[in-house]
């Protein structure tokens, strides 16, 4: 109930949260979930309970927070309010003093549902996070707004359409601001991109979707490269060539610790592939814990679709913005990317009639 819901995450919170309730596999999932903006640095506000009885459970918490990744940062914990209903001879409540702790008949049905449940309804949500400002009224100096990266008069910048797609409002382009954030006017106000960001979010799902289909991943090169690695490089080379060879890395070995290239992932055929390949190698001598082959294909997806993304600092065209923001309404995690933080974030246009009186 919400009004339970907000007795305990608070009124202010409860703004902030989106509505929970799906059945699945007859596990009744409930309650109230909140938006990645308000994700804490501890578990504290944290509510699960089943069967109405408030309960600590290892496995459906950690359900729950698979269920945000990618979508909270690393080291932040999402807040939310949840009751599940099964049934009640499904559970033993009876494995703790203060009947704090249960065990259930299935773990694996449970979890799968708590987490498809939260899952489903966070990627059916709009998450486009509002610009959160202090007071009513903001005092701007000269040169707080800098907009020399927005094209002086008589630049042209091609007012392109976005059409509302995937839980993205429509939107027109801008420009862009410090070649680092895309501009955008929405019905409601101002949106800005963040360009590296959005594009990791792109260039990872495409990366995700290519393997789904079973698809060629790797762009072939016109002359072979010869790289000579080092021990070190040359061992995680052959622990790790199946992955190397599913992002799209087409290598061999070519005598003693050289290696010869002969493809490279096709989302990065323009950059320079001998960095990122011993930036991927690097990556996994960093991730020492990684010991799962899942778990190193996905450290190397993501060190990938990074490296190969737009950076801060990089001019783009008109064309090149559309694009973008074309692409980022495909995918299926539009607000953030893989590190859990926002691609976007909008500035109500009622926030900015406040700045000049005008409410």
């Amino acid at each position: 109930r919400a009004d339970r819901a907000a007795a305990v995450l608070g009124e202010r919170t409860m703004a902030q949260t989106l509505p929970l309730a799906q059945t699945i596999h007859s596990v009744e999932v409930g309650g109230w979930l909140g938006r990645p903006e308000l994700a804490r640095g501890t578990r504290r506000q944290q509510f699960l309970s089943v069967n109405r009885r408030p309960i600590q459970n290892r496995m459906l918490s950690a359900a729950i927070e698979q269920a945000y990744e990618q979508i909270v940062p690393a080291g932040r914990y999402p807040v939310y309010a949840i009751a599940i209903a099964v049934a009640p001879d499904a559970v033993d409540v009876n494995v703790h003093p203060r009947k704090l702790e249960v065990r259930f008949d299935d773990d694996h049905q449970l979890y799968t549902a708590v987490h498809r449940a939260v899952r489903e309804t966070l990627r059916a949500a709009q998450l486009l996070r509002p610009v959160a400002l202090a007071g009513a009224a903001v005092s701007v100096s000269p040169g707080a707004l800098p907009l020399e990266s927005i094209p002086a008069t008589g630049a042209q910048v091609r007012e392109a359409e976005v059409a509302s797609r995937n839980r993205l409002p429509a939107m027109r382009l801008l420009g862009q601001l410090h070649r680092t954030y895309v501009l955008a006017q929405s019905d409601t106000g101002l949106i800005v991109i963040d360009q590296h960001a959005a594009h990791e979010r792109i260039l990872y799902e495409q990366i995700l979707a290519a393997r789904r289909r079973e698809s060629k991943t790797s762009q072939g090169l016109i002359a072979p490269q010869t790289l000579a690695l080092n021990p070190g490089e040359f061992a995680l080379y052959e622990q790790h060539a199946d992955a190397l060879r599913v992002l799209g890395f087409d290598l061999e070995p070519f005598g003693g610790q050289t290696v010869l290239l002969r493809g490279v992932p096709q989302i990065t055929a323009a950059g320079p592939a001998e960095q990122l390949l011993r930036d991927l190698l690097a990556q996994v001598a960093d991730d020492v814990q990684l010991n799962a082959a899942d778990s190193v294909l996905e450290r190397l997806t993501i060190t990938t679709a990074c490296h190969s993304a737009v950076r801060a600092g990089d001019p783009l065209t008109s064309e090149q913005m559309v694009h973008l923001l074309h692409d980022l309404a495909a995918t299926e995690d539009p607000f953030t990317c893989f590190h859990g933080r926002p691609t976007m974030v909008t500035l109500l246009l009622e926030q900015v009639e406040r700045w000049f009186l005008r409410r």
